[in-house]
């Protein structure tokens, strides 16, 4: 059986974004009153194939 690493890599990044004090939540993000309904509409927006981040002039990975 394999382990499941994600809470370790949870913690790990966790650490990270408050070292370079990157947003944690939604709360950090000003998004802290957004109803699911909501939060799915922008995900699709985002995920959307013509969206902006699949433009970006460098690779995500």
């Amino acid at each position: 059986m394999q382990k499941n690493h994600l809470p370790f890599i949870s913690k790990k990044l966790l650490k990270f974004y408050k070292q370079v004090d990157l947003s944690k939540s939604l709360e950090d993000l000003g998004l802290d009153k957004i109803i699911v309904k909501e939060l799915n509409f922008l995900t699709k927006i985002i995920c959307h194939f013509n969206s902006d981040i699949h433009r970006l002039p460098f690779a995500l990975s």
